[in-house]
């Protein structure tokens, strides 16, 4: 072992390493190998010594080194593999075990190493080869299935072409069945896995049936296989029947109710309601008398389900009752008569399990169902239901029944009355009922929390209908109150996160978004409460990297979990944890992580024009994002956003209603509250297809930047260069979702006004890009100065003396372009609640376009400056060339001196906001709280409370505080950009 050292001197060396004092082990591994220099297990522990240090090209070297040596047991391997898998080099230390294997073929141990390698690799074909020289060696029957399994992932994507190793992996299993019997239910789980993908489901219903099927050891799995076979093969009348004897044993499965209704319509579907449903009503082929009259059985059954004497809660029979009026409704019966039924079962459901937290959830999907008649009987009826047990229901229960109506009237938009009283009535409530939750654990939710979330609910709409600060805040303050009791209330939370971030209160957000405790997966569904702020940010955060991380790691830990799998013969769960890697590979929003980490290190870069060209390098000049965001890889993006958290306002991550700088109508408020709550939870396909524009587009501004830097440094390859810079610029204007392929397309949809001043200069159509009052373009200040820096970037690449007058006036058209843009940004950011809608879009200019500006205009200068040559005796005439140079000069020139004037005005704005006295912003923000324009909520939050008093100063103060935060981190951003402006010399 080890090349002959002895273990003694090995020790503190693996201490030393184990302790991470990784310079001492350094030594030691030095010494070590100094005196062993034929040990390759020295030699692989010195390379992970120097890759933990930060040395990898050195670790790489000597990991080469080792495996020269052909190493051949266990411990230098795995410590090979270690170090090639923290370089990311698996298939080096497939090679090293493949030479070993070759030298010692009968060693088992190096031969399952070996298959666990190629599992690391996802190497299907390898696998089997493998498991099959295990299994012939051993003959024991899980090395059988090791091999079968990965012939099994090797045709899982559908491939015809591999179909038939699927019968050879039946034949492998048969043979040993038949001489052996099968005595595993993983086994048998992959052999109806085989049946299925063939499909042969007659065969694995057989499996199933059969004697193998006794492997089960529960019941109930067993014949929910079964009735999910005859359901694929549309044996209706079997399948009720295992549904009925399922649900004889367990009558609250709610997945076997709903297929059992399903059978007996002779419906093929999964577990589901009102959408998915409706969705199958094409293939029903049953008369509505028929379907009606098998309902009708359907509830009979039900009904006897209900009357089963259990010691459980059963919601299943109950809420059953509610499904199958909804299938009345929707398969046959017509009239009122069948909405108000569906409204009776709800009613029902309610008085028996209206105490229950989950019954809102439960009932929800029906609720949209019901016309406006029913809908108001229903609330009226579940406020009868109410006053009738104001004196037999103890408060508790009364309590969450009450709830539970509010919920319903929310949702159905029949709260009723004004809504300031509503609000007012709402918070009474919460605080009239604190006295039930006082000896409550202090994670325990406190009862009545729901109450505070319509609350806040409807003071937003009121904002988003009036604009009125007021409204806003007391929104905030309703939940600052409820985290003030109970700080591990999430969806207070991330209605926080959501309205903090929409007034650009970075640190309240991301300081509540750190109390979610997101981390692991988390980080991969709920980041995107989150993202936007920190993208729109002047510095990259931590999160970011994070998440990064946890993509790394996850590649290894779901790779070795899959092992640990096949080690256990769990094979049913290997599939599951390959569909999970793949959803983390090609997750959309890793991608969007890695693309904007990669723009961030730009804009790290921006005060050293060599450092931003070495980052550039480091990314082969943006041809590296461009590979990352390829047709293809945009195809395969999988969306694990788990959008159902986000509030209703703010349905997916790149649109939010408060960021509207208008009031919302009537007709708008309609459409996205409350009644379409159901749609704004879905992300539709058209958002998915938004979400993928968006990160190519963004993938494409390292290298159009590349490009538009170096447009004057192009020799050979310059109309190569400019016709790929067209190409993007052109892409970049059709993701923009307006209908332009080409930018001549885009040019004919502006409306040039004869007496603009842009007109008057004669520029040809093709360069009028981006005119502000050009209303149907309607883009961002950010996406027209960036848009129209590359195209100038563009023209520079083919500069000539033809081209020279659209180059200065198009210098004259960005210039004017940031100047308009930034004076209205600026009057936007004079708003009651801080910053309005205006702070993000501006840091978004200064932090991108702006730096893309300044940087460009440094590239393009050095490049137009006058060569060192001797000078000549006597006067001589310019050149053509140099007074083309001077010209384009000029016009840099100017445009820098209009971004100059232009981050001045912002500093002046900011120094003027940041000199008020921070006293004087809490206290105008309290007025707005406590003044007689709001709901006068803040007066009740700040009333007596068994729990510790709460104050709307300190609300106050905390806003105040976090936005003269943002307002000096963009004062600094501004001056480091000023500073740039002065380096070119003309």
């Amino acid at each position: 072992m080890g090349g002959a050292v002895a273990e003694r001197r090995l020790r503190p060396l693996w201490d030393a390493i184990e302790s991470r004092q990784y310079k001492s082990a350094l030594k030691l591994a030095s010494a070590l190998q100094s005196k062993h220099p034929d040990a390759p297990y020295v030699v692989v522990l010195k390379a992970l010594v120097l890759e933990r240090l930060g040395k990898p090209d050195e670790a790489l070297a000597l990991c080469r080194q080792a495996k020269d040596m052909q190493p051949i047991d266990d411990m230098t391997l795995k410590a090979l593999q270690l170090v090639y898998h923290r370089l990311g080099l698996l298939e080096e230390s497939t090679l090293a075990y493949e030479n070993a294997c070759s030298k010692d073929p009968g060693n088992m141990e190096l031969l399952i190493s070996f298959f666990n390698c190629h599992v690391r690799q996802c190497n299907y074909v390898k696998q089997q080869q493998v498991a099959m020289k295990i299994y012939k060696h051993t003959g024991e029957e899980k090395y059988l299935f090791w091999a079968v399994c990965s012939i099994y992932l090797q045709v899982r994507p559908g491939n015809a072409a591999e179909k038939q190793l699927l019968a050879l992996a039946e034949a492998l299993l048969k043979k040993r069945i038949d001489a052996n019997g099968l005595h595993d239910l993983e086994g048998l789980r992959l052999y109806i896995s085989l049946y299925l993908a063939q499909n042969r489901i007659e065969d694995a219903l057989g499996l199933v049936k059969g004697e193998m099927g006794a492997l089960f050891n529960i019941p109930i799995e067993r014949l929910k296989l079964q009735g999910e076979l005859l359901m694929q093969m549309h044996k209706y009348s079997d399948a009720v029947e295992t549904y009925r004897e399922i649900l004889s044993i367990s009558s609250d499965d709610w997945t076997a109710i709903i297929q059992f209704i399903n059978a007996s319509l002779e419906l093929t579907g999964d577990c589901s309601t009102v959408d998915k449903v409706a969705l199958q009503l094409s293939s029903l082929s049953l008369s509505a008398n028929e379907t009606l009259e098998r309902l009708g059985k359907v509830a009979d059954f039900i009904s006897s389900l209900q009357r089963l004497e259990t010691t459980e809660l059963r919601r299943g029979p109950f809420l059953a009752m509610v499904e199958i009026e909804f299938r009345r409704l929707l398969h046959g019966s017509e009239g009122s008569n069948a909405t108000m039924a569906l409204a009776a079962s709800i009613l029902n459901y309610f008085q028996r399990f209206g105490h229950l937290a989950g019954f809102f959830s439960d009932v929800k999907p029906y609720l949209l169902v019901l016309d406006p008649r029913s809908q108001e009987w229903l609330v009226n009826q579940l406020a009868e239901d109410l006053a009738a047990l104001a004196d037999t229901a103890g408060p508790v229960q009364l309590l969450r029944k009450e709830i539970s109506a509010c919920q319903v009237q929310e949702y159905t938009g029949h709260l009723g009355g004004d809504p300031l009283e509503v609000v007012r009535r709402l918070v009474r409530l919460y605080k009239d009922n604190l006295k039930y939750s006082v000896n409550l654990d202090p994670e325990e939710n406190i009862l009545g929390e729901e109450f505070l979330v319509m609350a806040a609910s409807l003071l937003v709409k009121l904002f988003l209908q009036t604009r009125q600060s007021t409204y806003f805040l007391e929104a905030a303050a309703v939940l600052e109150f409820g985290l003030h009791l109970r700080r591990f209330s999430s969806h207070f939370k991330v209605m926080l996160v959501s309205l903090y971030s929409s007034i650009f209160a970075t640190s309240l957000a991301v300081e509540w978004f750190r109390t979610l405790d997101v981390k692991n997966i988390l980080l991969e569904s709920a980041s995107h409460h989150i993202l936007p702020l920190l993208l729109a940010a002047p510095h990259s955060s931590a999160l970011l990297n994070d998440t990064v991380k946890f993509h790394d790691d996850s590649q290894h830990e779901v790779a070795e979990m899959t092992i640990m799998t096949y080690r256990h013969g769990n094979y049913s769960k290997i599939v599951e944890f390959l569909e999970l890697k793949e959803r983390l590979e090609n997750s959309h929003h890793y991608l969007l992580v890695r693309v904007e980490l990669s723009i961030f290190s730009l804009k790290d870069k921006v005060e050293e024009l060599d450092a931003l060209e070495a980052t550039l390098a480091k990314l082969e000049n943006g041809n590296d994002l461009l590979k990352w965001s390829s047709e293809n890889r945009l195809a395969t993006l999988s969306f694990n956003e788990d959008c159902e958290s986000r509030p209703w306002w703010s349905p997916v991550p790149d649109q939010n209603f408060l960021a509207r700088s208008s009031p919302c109508s009537t007709q708008e408020i309609a459409t996205i509250f409350p009644s379409s709550k159901a749609k704004q939870a879905q992300v539709t396909a058209t958002d998915h297809e938004r979400w993928r524009a968006s990160v190519k587009r963004r993938s494409l501004v390292p290298r159009l930047l590349y490009l538009s830097l170096n447009a004057l440094s192009f020799e050979k390859d310059r109309d190569e260069r400019r016709e790929e810079l067209r190409q993007h610029l052109e892409y970049y204007l059709k993701s923009l979702d307006r209908n332009w392929s080409t930018i001549d397309d885009f040019i004919s949809e502006c409306k040039v006004v004869s007496d603009h001043p842009v007109y008057k200069l004669k520029i040809p159509s093709h360069l009028i890009l981006l005119l502000p009052q050009d209303e149907k373009l309607n883009l961002d200040v950010d996406a027209q100065l960036s848009i129209l820096l590359f195209v100038l970037g563009w023209e520079l690449a083919s500069w000539s003396s033809s081209s020279e007058d659209r180059i200065v006036h198009l210098m004259a058209l960005v210039g004017k372009t940031l100047t308009t843009g930034v004076t209205n940004l600026l009057q936007s950011c004079d708003d009651t609640l801080g910053f309005g809608t205006g702070m993000p879009a501006l840091v978004k200019v200064i932090t991108e376009p702006v730096s893309w500006l300044v940087l460009s205009a440094q590239a393009w200068t050095k490049k137009l400056q006058p060569s060192s040559k001797k000078k000549r005796r006597g006067p001589s005439e310019p050149s053509e060339d140099t007074r083309n140079a001077s010209r384009i000069v000029d016009g840099l020139r100017g445009l820098v001196a209009s971004t100059t004037s232009a981050i001045e005005r912002v500093v002046l704005w900011l120094t003027k906001r940041s000199g008020s006295r921070e006293e004087d912003e809490v206290e105008a923000l309290l007025l707005l709280l406590r003044s007689g324009s709001g709901s006068g909520v803040v007066e009740l939050l700040e009333g007596p409370s068994p729990f510790a008093a709460w104050k709307a100063e300190d609300l106050a103060t905390r806003i105040v505080a976090s936005q003269r935060e943002e307002v000096s981190r963009l004062g600094e951003v501004c001056k480091s950009r000023l500073k740039i402006l002065v380096k070119p010399k003309f």
